[in-house]
């Protein structure tokens, strides 16, 4: 149980950056569609 509550610590941290890089994807693809 203890593991468990370490390997979501680790992995939040890890999550917040992905939803942003996936968020950045979002947004230059949506520019792309606009200018094209």
């Amino acid at each position: 149980m203890e593991l468990g509550n370490e390997f979501g610590r680790v992995n939040m941290p890890e999550q917040k950056p992905h939803i942003l890089v996936n968020f950045l994807v979002r947004a230059i693809i949506g520019i792309a569609i606009i200018f094209l």
